[in-house]
C-alpha cells in the first residue's frame, strides 16, 4: 500500500521554443511551446521519455538566467535524475502546464502579466512579455504529481490567478467524475476566464487584489461543503492563504489527507524591493548578523505552549503564566519579545496570535524550525568551538551522548529523522530502476528513508520481500510510520541479504559509521548505500545545514570521497556508483577482498 499523497517522476531537462503566444486576457499571456524534446528524445547518449503532466497541478521548473549564460544555470542531466550544481545567475519559477498535446508535441503555459506598470514582475514574465515564436525556453519535471485520496465525494478549489492554469486545466480534463466548486480571486473583471462546469458544479470570480487575504477568505467563507469527504485543493499568495488553511482546518473540519494548500508566490513588501535593487546595483553584500534573541524566544513560546494557549481565543496574561507554570510578571521580558516579532499581539491585557504566530500554528514543519531535533541542532552550534577544540562535536558537548546514540534511545527522535527523509520520495523512481533489485527474493533496510525506499520500491512493482531493520526505538518509530501488512520488521539483520542503507550514515559520526559497516561485514557480501554527496544547488540554506552537520556529528556533509575513504577503512569496496539526483547516489559495495 502506497504510504504517499504523491507519485514521484524522474526529472528530464528539456529544450523546447515558442511556437504561439496569445494574450487570453488583459492580464493573461498563454505561450505554446513545442519541439522533438516534448517527446521520447536521446542525448548524450542517454534516452528520456516523452513530457507527460498527468495530474491538474502538475508543475515544472522553469530556468533563466538573467544577465547570465543560459547553459551555465541548468542542472545536470543523469540517466535517472539532475543534480543543480552552483549558478552564480540561475533564477528558476515553478509553473503548471495548461494543455499538453502529445500528438503535436506542444505545451502551453499561462503567465500573468501584469497591466500596471511596464516594468516586469520577475523573471517569468520579462521572458513572457518578449517571447516570440522561436524563443528558447528550458525547463525541468514535473517531479511528482498529486494522487487524490479515493474516497473523495466532492472538490473544492481556492486560488488566484496564478491558480487558473490549474483549475481550468482540472474543469478541461476532467479527471474524477464529482461535484467541483472552484472560487477564484482576479484583479479586474477582466482577467475573468470562462470555465465549463457540470450540473452540480459552480465557479465562482471574485475581484479582489492580488494577495488580499481578507477577500480571499471572506469569499471562501461563503463556500458550503458537503457531507461526503471534502478534498480542499487552493494555491495563492502564501501568506493570504493562512487564513484560508485556518477556515478549512477548524470550520470545515477537513483533514490533512484532504487538504493540499500551497503558497504559488509571495509578496516582497516594498521596503524589501528598494533593498533588492539596492542589492543588484552595489554587487553582493554581506549577510547582516542580527540578534539570535527571537529565535529563542519563539523556541520558548512553542515550547511552553504560549500559542496554544492563544489558538483559538485571546487569553489573559495570567493564562499564559498558568500554562508556562510561573509567577506573576515572570514572563513579561518573553512576551515582549513575542510582541515585537509579532508572535504575539496584545490588547487590554489579552493577547492573541500575531501574524506570524499564525502561520506557526498553522505549519507544523514552520514549527520544527524552532523546537525538535533539528532546532536542538543548531542550539548544539553554541557548543561547536568546545566540542571542536576537544576532538568531539557540539552535540556531544552539549548533551554527553552522540545524536546517533540520542534518536537511538528515543523513538520521537528518530521519528523526526523519517519525516526528513520524505524528501528523498521523489528519487525513488531513479533507485527503482536500477538493475540492482530485479533478482533479488529478499532485500533489508536501513536508515530513516527506509519507509519511503519500501515505498517506492513497492510502487514500481519489486517483487522482492522487503525487511525493516533497526535498534528497537527506532524500529518502533519506523513501525508507526507504515500503514499497511506487506512490510516485515526485525531488530537484527538477516543472514546473506542484500541491505540497502538509506540515510543511515548522515546522523552518525565517522566512529559510528565503521563501526556499522564493519559489523555489516559478518551478515552480508552486498551492501547499498543511498547517501548525499553534493550539496543542492537550490537550497538556499545548504550552508547553513552543512555547519549544523558538522555541530551534530563533526565533520561536514561527506562527499563521495569522504565516504569511499570510510567504506575502505571498513574492508568494503565500491563497486559502482548510481547518480539519482539532487546530489544523491547509489554507491554500491562489496567486500574488499572480493573486489
Amino acid at each position: 500500500m502506497s504510504r504517499s499523497a504523491f507519485r514521484a517522476h524522474s526529472l528530464v531537462l528539456r529544450h523546447v521554443q515558442v511556437r504561439r503566444v496569445e494574450d487570453i486576457t488583459p492580464r493573461m499571456r498563454r505561450i505554446t511551446v513545442g519541439g522533438e524534446e516534448l517527446g521520447a528524445f536521446a542525448r548524450d547518449g542517454m534516452s528520456f521519455p516523452a513530457f507527460a503532466p498527468p495530474a491538474f497541478d502538475d508543475h515544472v521548473k522553469l530556468i533563466f538566467a538573467p544577465g547570465g549564460d543560459i547553459a551555465d544555470a541548468l542542472p545536470r542531466q543523469n540517466a535517472n535524475g539532475i543534480d543543480w550544481l552552483p549558478s552564480e545567475h540561475r533564477v528558476t519559477r515553478d509553473y503548471t502546464p495548461h494543455h499538453v498535446d502529445a500528438d503535436v508535441l506542444e505545451a502551453q503555459f499561462d503567465f500573468v502579466v501584469h497591466t500596471d506598470g511596464q516594468v516586469a514582475n520577475g523573471p517569468a514574465e520579462e521572458w513572457a512579455r518578449a517571447a516570440v515564436p522561436g524563443s528558447d525556453l528550458w525547463f525541468v519535471g514535473p517531479k511528482a504529481s498529486l494522487v487524490l485520496p479515493d474516497d473523495v465525494a466532492e472538490l473544492i478549489l481556492i486560488g488566484d490567478e496564478t491558480a487558473l492554469p490549474a483549475i481550468t486545466r482540472f474543469f478541461d480534463e476532467r479527471p474524477l467524475d464529482i461535484p467541483v466548486h472552484a472560487l477564484i480571486t482576479v484583479a479586474t473583471e477582466a482577467a475573468i476566464q470562462a470555465i465549463v462546469t457540470r450540473p452540480g458544479d459552480s465557479a465562482d470570480f471574485v475581484v479582489a487584489q492580488p494577495g488580499d487575504a481578507e477577500a480571499l477568505l471572506a469569499a471562501a467563507q461563503k463556500l458550503t461543503p458537503g457531507e461526503g469527504p471534502v478534498y480542499v485543493w487552493a494555491a495563492a499568495e502564501s501568506r493570504a492563504l493562512l487564513p484560508v488553511r485556518r477556515h478549512a482546518k477548524r470550520e470545515w473540519a477537513i483533514p490533512k489527507s484532504h487538504m493540499a494548500i500551497t503558497g504559488y508566490w509571495h509578496v516582497r513588501e516594498e521596503s524589501d524591493a528598494d533593498a533588492a535593487t539596492a542589492e543588484e546595483a552595489a554587487g553582493p553584500v554581506a549577510t547582516p548578523i542580527t540578534s539570535p534573541v527571537p529565535w529563542l524566544a519563539t523556541r520558548a513560546a512553542l515550547k511552553l505552549g504560549l500559542l496554544t494557549e492563544v489558538a483559538l481565543e485571546p487569553a489573559p496574561r495570567a493564562a499564559l503564566e498558568r500554562r508556562a507554570n510561573v509567577t506573576a510578571g515572570q514572563l513579561d521580558p518573553l512576551l515582549a519579545i513575542l510582541v515585537d516579532c509579532d508572535i504575539l499581539r496584545v490588547d487590554a491585557d489579552h493577547y492573541r496570535a500575531g501574524a506570524v504566530g499564525d502561520a506557526l500554528l498553522d505549519d507544523e514543519h514552520a514549527q520544527e524550525e524552532f523546537v525538535g531535533l533539528y532546532a536542538d541542532q543548531v542550539v548544539a552550534l553554541g557548543d561547536l568551538a568546545d566540542g571542536l577544540g576537544a576532538g568531539g562535536t557540539g552535540w556531544a558537548t552539549r548533551t554527553g551522548n552522540t545524536l546517533r546514540d540520542t534518536v537511538t534511545a528515543s523513538s520521537s527522535e528518530y521519528a523526526e529523522l523519517v519525516d526528513e527523509a520524505e524528501g528523498l520520495r521523489f528519487l525513488m523512481p531513479a533507485l527503482s530502476r536500477l538493475p540492482f533489485w530485479a533478482d533479488r527474493s529478499r532485500i533489508a533496510l536501513g536508515g530513516p528513508s527506509a519507509l519511503v525506499v519500501a515505498d517506492g520500491l513497492r510502487i514500481a512493482e519489486i517483487a522482492a520481500e522487503l525487511v525493516v531493520v533497526e535498534d528497537p526505538e527506532p524500529l518502533r518509530a519506523l513501525r508507526e510510520g507504515w500503514d499497511s501488512d506487506d512490510l516485515a520488521f526485525a531488530d537484527s539483520w538477516p543472514a546473506d541479504t542484500p541491505i540497502l542503507l538509506a540515510s543511515a550514515l548522515e546522523h552518525r559520526t565517522d566512529a559510528e559509521v565503521l563501526a556499522h559497516l564493519d559489523d555489516l561485514r559478518t551478515v552480508t557480501d552486498t551492501v547499498y548505500l543511498m547517501e548525499s554527496t553534493e550539496l543542492d544547488g537550490l537550497n538556499a540554506r545548504a550552508a547553513e545545514q552543512a555547519l549544523v552537520t558538522l555541530g551534530a556529528i563533526g565533520v561536514p556533509p561527506r562527499n563521495l570521497a569522504d565516504l569511499g575513504r570510510l567504506v575502505a577503512q571498513a574492508g568494503w569496496s565500491v563497486a559502482s556508483t548510481s547518480p539519482l539526483g539532487w546530489g544523491v547516489e547509489c554507491l554500491e559495495l562489496v567486500p574488499a577482498e572480493r573486489n
